[in-house]
């Protein structure tokens, strides 16, 4: 069995361009060997992008990559890489769809892997061990130390480590998935 990461961007895939600016530059393979764990991981690339730029196209696409991932038996779970602007909402959204018993989740980074102390690596390496424990039902975030389920989860902050919390104190019922449905061209949000 072995846990399978996609990477789609954010912070957490950035260094710094000569300009200064971040630039996500970082493949998945690159972060996993970052990440230091002692499980089987394999990585795939799904996007290089700032999680604020992402549109239900870019949704519908990572849907999809997290469906063929767990059409292969040997997957413990899935974890996404991702831009915090929008970590929460992508996370609902699959949770929305999420029909398979293993787990997915997402995790990100306050800080780019060139800074001086990146959070990437810790929050990878703690994404990955909620992936490979199939107990773990659903779709979740992993940061700074905490696995919260998608549902009721919010960015509370924009740039302290523990940037994610519930918004009440018990997390919120996992109703039934529904079918997945092209979200792209609908007329809600971005494209």
């Amino acid at each position: 069995m072995h846990v399978m990461v996609i990477s789609t961007g954010g912070t957490i895939a950035c260094t710094a361009g000569s300009d200064g600016a971040l630039v996500p530059t970082l493949t998945a393979a690159e972060l996993v060997a970052q990440s230091a764990t002692v499980h089987e991981v394999r990585g795939v690339d799904a996007n290089r992008i700032d999680s604020s730029s992402a549109t239900l196209a870019d949704l519908d696409r990572l849907r999809e990559a997290v469906r063929t991932s767990l059409l292969d038996a040997s997957v413990a779970g899935v974890v996404v890489t991702h831009g915090t602007d929008s970590l929460a909402e992508t996370a609902l959204g699959l949770d929305l769809v999420h029909r398979d018993p293993r787990p997915v989740i997402l995790t990100g980074a306050m800080r780019p892997a060139d800074d001086a102390a990146p959070d990437g690596p810790a929050n990878l390496r703690g994404a990955i061990e909620a992936a490979a424990h199939p107990q773990r039902a659903g779709v979740h975030i992993h940061f700074d130390g905490a696995t919260l389920p998608a549902r009721g989860v919010m960015k509370v902050a924009t740039t302290a480590h523990d940037a994610f919390a519930l918004a009440s104190p018990r997390p919120l019922p996992r109703p039934m998935p529904v079918p997945a449905a092209p979200l792209a061209g609908t007329g809600m949000g971005r494209g």
